[in-house]
Parts: C-alpha cells; sequence; structure tokens
C-alpha cells in the first residue's frame, strides 16, 4: 500500500468513527435538554454499535487466525456480548441496559488490545479505537446520569 492510501485510509476510518459519534453526542444532548424520548433511539444505537463492532471480529478473526490457533475465542466472546447487550435491552431498565453497554464496550476495547487477531492493526486504528470508545463510555455515563 502506498503512502497515500494508508493516508486515506486513516483519514476515512477516523472520520467514520467520529461519525458515529454524533447520533451518541445528539441524543444525549437532547436527554440533558428535558427530552426523554431520546433515550430509547440512544439505546438502540448503542445495540446496534454494539452489533457492528462484536460483528467485525468473525470477519477480522476468521481472516487473520490460523485454524489450530484458538479461532472461535472472539467469535464466541462477539456472540455473548451481543446477547448481553440485547437481553439488557430486552429487560426494560435503562440503567441496567446502560451499565451494560459500559462494560460491553470496556470488554471489545480489551479485546482489541489482546486478542491475538487485533494486534496486527494499524497503529493510528488501535488509538482511534480507544479514543472512541473511551468518549462512548463517556457518553453513556453522562446518559445515565442525565436520565436518572
Amino acid at each position: 500500500m502506498t503512502k497515500l492510501h494508508y493516508i486515506a485510509r486513516k483519514t476515512w476510518v477516523v472520520a467514520l468513527s467520529a461519525a458515529g459519534l454524533l447520533p451518541f453526542a445528539a441524543f444525549t444532548l437532547a436527554t440533558a435538554l428535558g427530552e426523554p424520548s431520546f433515550l430509547f433511539p440512544f439505546m438502540l444505537y448503542s445495540l446496534a454499535i454494539t452489533c457492528f463492532l462484536a460483528g467485525s471480529w468473525w470477519g477480522i478473526s476468521l481472516a487473520k487466525m490460523p485454524v489450530n490457533a484458538g479461532i472461535l475465542i472472539a467469535p464466541i466472546v462477539s456472540n455473548a456480548l451481543v446477547l448481553l447487550s440485547v437481553i439488557a435491552l430486552w429487560q426494560g431498565n435503562k440503567t441496567i441496559f446502560l451499565l451494560n453497554q459500559i462494560v460491553v464496550f470496556l470488554i471489545l476495547l480489551i479485546g482489541e488490545h489482546i486478542l491475538r487477531p487485533f494486534t496486527q492493526a494499524p497503529p493510528y486504528y488501535r488509538h482511534m479505537r480507544l479514543w472512541v470508545t473511551l468518549t462512548v463510555i463517556v457518553i453513556h455515563v453522562l446518559q445515565l446520569l442525565f436520565s436518572l
């Protein structure tokens, strides 16, 4: 890959990731301004992002890992995280769901830093995932506080 392609890829990845924060921020701002009806879209968006990130673990682990190298760890963990998030949403308690999502996003971040298929990601991606995930977690904490 040429340097220009690398820069273009990095720019798009970072821009799309930052854009993914906008719905979180907008829904949280609306809740903070006294519009509680925006909490449920926030929760749905949070679940959608969890599904997106967890689902990406399948492709990455299948593409990067030899068959005999514990290839099932990432897909099993990703399935478990999605199921936990769906169950947390389904049970209908906003506090439990938001706390669940904070933990799920932390696990996804930690997994991407310690599981073997993800250690080959470019440094800019790992750095971007760190700041985006920490921002998402802070926004979830704020949403939790504003929705009490």
